[in-house]
């Protein structure tokens, strides 16, 4: 029996030290019942401690870079550039992290297929990572990427808030629950409920308004130019927004800057 608990434990502890964020998570679903011998009251704490990292881990890598969001837009000009661009392109529409919407439409009569298209794709990826994203523990932003079909009439090209408030947002919001705040994402009342942990009413009432908890805490959303070859698409990225690391455009405005502080000591 002590063997079996110390080879447990050794195993638990390698899932955890290889820094696999999901892997570990995974383990201590799939072993649940050893590792509840192991870790005894804190097992449902290192449960959902693990899921917040595995969830970090697996919306971090969905994000966009100044240098891939360069490639994209066809930088450095040129052959090459245009070459980079379509193969990035490619990337990105092919990534399993990113939910990949097909695309928009363009005459009478497609909206309701491209919404179709919307919410067949959430449910699919809900149903890919549902032992991992159910519950959403961390909050939550949206990068999009819109590539439009090259026979797009310049008339109806879409307007970018739109795409975003009328079609993504009212599908992703309620299917995954994500709020506008991370404060949403800590269970208060369990707290205020655990004789154990002090906390007072304060903490509650510092709280957003109610009706402003369904939303994504910022959205950015980036058109690229039509590939002439390629038919268009919409890819979306949850990103888990943590203050680990700004949006797209903070990022570009804080290297602008720091490029002008450049310029000017010389």
């Amino acid at each position: 029996m002590e063997t079996h608990r110390e080879y447990g434990t050794h195993h638990l502890l390698s899932s955890m030290e290889e820094g696999d964020p999901i892997g570990h998570y995974k383990d201590l679903l799939l072993n649940a019942e050893e590792n509840k011998k192991i870790l005894g009251d804190f097992f449902e704490f290192e449960l959902a401690s693990a899921r917040k990292d595995a969830q970090e881990a697996l919306f971090f890598n969905g994000g966009l870079t100044i240098p891939i969001l360069g490639l994209l837009y066809g930088l450095p000009s040129g052959d090459p550039g245009q070459t980079w661009s379509a193969a990035w392109a490619k990337l990105i529409e092919n990534s399993p992290v990113r939910l990949h919407m097909g695309d928009l439409p363009i005459k009478p009569g497609q909206s309701d297929i491209f919404k179709e298209n919307i919410r067949d794709t959430v449910e699919d990826f809900k149903k890919k990572w549902k032992f991992l994203i159910d519950p959403l523990d961390i909050p939550i932003a949206i990068e999009v990427i819109v590539r439009p079909n090259p026979n797009t009439p310049s008339s109806v090209l879409h307007d970018l808030d739109n795409i975003v408030r009328d079609y993504l947002l009212p599908a992703i919001v309620p299917a995954f629950g994500t709020v506008t705040d991370w404060r949403w994402t800590i269970g208060y009342q369990a707290l205020l409920n655990n004789e154990s942990i002090t906390l007072s009413d304060d903490a509650i009432r510092r709280l957003p308004p109610k009706q402003t908890r369904a939303g994504v805490t910022r959205y950015d959303i980036w058109r690229l130019p039509p590939h002439v070859t390629d038919p268009g698409f919409v890819s979306v990225s949850l990103v888990g927004d943590l203050c680990i690391r700004d949006s797209i455009f903070r990022q570009i405005d804080d290297s602008n800057c720091e490029w002008a502080d450049d310029y000017d000591s010389y």
